[in-house]
């Protein structure tokens, strides 16, 4: 089976690059995997297993994190063109049976691209549903948080094949009540990376 991950980078410390990371290392023991990214200028944060085929869009979304609010509007709509098309075409060259996305910069279009092998569209939240509106601090922003979860939960997330949550109080609590979206929950799996501990002497003065 061909298993294909979209996410931003991988290349900086986070939740959804760790786990994306460890999920795809072990389905590769038994699947071909690619993971596609938009920025990754460095090695991945992580240990990658030589497996996982890893794809740069070279889009560059992060380049205008810096700057105003005008010229990172500007910046997505452009790059998010390029973001479209290259993405589509590296999906059409894999020809996956299933594509991922982490809830990242392609989490809006990802299941209308064109892709001959008729792919399974999946989409993970790692967040809390409400994100936009916890984060909001001006009443500007909480309007853009309300017609921002409308846009991705009323429209496009009706679009993928499977929802995955990462608990079942997320799934009741936020989804219970969304008929038209495929829900299921996937818990983050435990991530070690060794088995050795550390020596450590605690020593208590009086």
């Amino acid at each position: 089976m061909k298993i294909a991950y979209c996410t931003d980078s991988i290349c900086y410390a986070g939740g959804i690059q760790r786990v994306t990371i460890a999920k795809a290392n072990k389905l590769a023991l038994k699947n071909e995997v690619w993971i596609i990214v938009t920025d990754n200028k460095d090695k991945p944060v992580f240990p990658l297993s030589t497996k996982v085929h890893l794809v740069n869009c070279d889009i560059n979304y992060f380049e205008d994190d810096w700057k105003s609010r005008f010229y990172i509007l500007k910046g997505i709509i452009y790059k998010r063109k390029q973001h479209k098309k290259r993405l589509k075409e590296i999906l059409n060259q894999i020809q996956p049976d299933i594509v991922i996305s982490t809830g990242t910069s392609e989490k809006n279009f990802l299941p209308y691209l064109s892709v001959s092998s008729h792919p399974v569209f999946i989409r993970e939240i790692h967040s809390n549903k409400n994100y936009r509106s916890l984060h909001a601090q001006s009443v500007f922003d909480k309007l853009l948080a309300i017609l921002g979860d409308f846009i991705d939960y009323r429209i496009h997330l009706k679009k993928y094949d499977r929802t995955v949550v990462l608990t079942k109080e997320d799934k009741v609590v936020h989804w219970g009540k969304n008929t038209e979206v495929d829900v299921c929950v996937i818990p983050n799996p435990i991530i070690s990376f060794g088995s050795k501990k550390a020596s450590l002497i605690m020593r208590i003065s009086s």
